[in-house]
């Protein structure tokens, strides 16, 4: 970035201030239509089964198991209860812990009815139900404002495509909305690293891009780069109601599609950083 600042210091400012004011152009068009968000707005599919099997476990371990007989009906109260209480008390720790224990899938309004239709039928012996959000995360935003900066199209079809998939994954709302800005960082970097380098050798750069054979090579037989880290990340998570076999390979195939889109996007994969956790 500094050799591409020192070589082009105006096109690359222009280019940063052009790409954010349409960033934050389109995030504001979509920002505050409650009307919209009320039809699209992220929601918890629930595998009530799953949850009372934790809880109970939970309370075993913890030697307060409930005593006496209970009915069904009120034992699934008490775990309701238990649940929104703890989604309430702190929504991105008890997120994490139940899309990690299959417990949470991600969902949204206008898909949560054939997504539990999808899970009743993968999983016919589990009850299934939908949860909201609270209306505020821990840190006081508001899940509509998280959802909204987490949502807002970019220039490119490419990083759009790779957004989707991190709103669609089952991971807490906050690491979305950081891994969405991460992708969008990432992508105005490679776009003026690719400004700078056109500028400095357009035929080199142009040989570069036209040539290689990265995308025909298996992700898994060649070093992952910070794209192919955050693509295994979003799609380790994605709701899975087929089975392995088959979830697998299309997730494979997705992989595979999001990278060759982003390769089509900005002429190469992004160069080997390392991408670290604690950077989302």
């Amino acid at each position: 970035s500094a050799a591409a600042s020192a070589a082009a210091p105006n096109a690359s400012s222009n280019l940063t201030f052009r790409l954010l004011k349409l960033m934050s152009a389109a995030g504001t068009m979509r920002a505050g239509d409650a009307e919209t968000y009320n039809e699209t707005k992220p929601l918890l599919l629930v595998n009530w089964t799953a949850a009372r099997q934790l809880l109970r476990k939970a309370e075993t371990d913890a030697g307060q198991e409930v005593g006496g007989e209970v009915s069904a009906e009120a034992d699934r109260e008490r775990v309701q209860d238990q649940v929104i209480a703890q989604l309430l008390a702190d929504p991105e720790a008890t997120t994490e812990q139940y899309f990690a224990e299959r417990v949470f899938f991600h969902t949204t309004a206008d898909k949560w009815e054939a997504d539990i239709a999808a899970a009743e039928q993968a999983f016919p012996d589990n009850e299934f139900g939908s949860l909201d959000y609270p209306t505020y995360l821990k840190n006081g935003q508001t899940v509509q404002s998280v959802w909204d900066v987490a949502q807002r199209p970019t220039p490119w079809p490419c990083v759009n495509s790779l957004k989707d998939k991190v709103l669609s994954c089952s991971r807490p709302l906050g690491w979305k909305t950081l891994m969405c800005i991460e992708v969008e960082n990432l992508a105005l970097k490679q776009q003026m690293a690719e400004v700078s380098s056109r500028l400095q050798s357009q035929e080199e750069a142009q040989d570069e891009d036209e040539e290689g054979d990265e995308e025909d090579v298996p992700v898994d037989e060649q070093e992952m780069n910070i794209l192919d880290q955050i693509i295994a990340m979003v799609l380790s998570r994605q709701p899975q109601y087929t089975a392995d076999d088959d979830h697998f390979k299309r997730m494979a195939q997705e992989h595979k599609e999001l990278r060759e889109e982003w390769v089509a996007g900005f002429g190469q994969l992004p160069p080997r950083w390392t991408w670290r956790p604690e950077d989302a």
